[in-house]
């Protein structure tokens, strides 16, 4: 987990891919990661398939 607020630029890049362009995001399942805006989208779609998955 980050020491950065959410919001806030992250040099060293994305948690998931390494890419660059990450800011501090709120994670679909707690907490906060530093992420780049197509794997926070992943993210936020795979946390729906679980939620869903959970309700079958």
């Amino acid at each position: 987990m980050t020491e950065r607020e959410i919001g806030e630029q992250a040099p060293e890049g994305c948690e998931c891919c390494g890419g660059p362009g990450a800011i501090v995001r709120r994670h679909p399942n707690g907490g906060k990661y530093e992420a780049c805006i197509g794997c926070h989208r992943y993210e936020v779609k795979q946390a729906e398939i679980d939620a869903l998955a959970c309700l079958v």
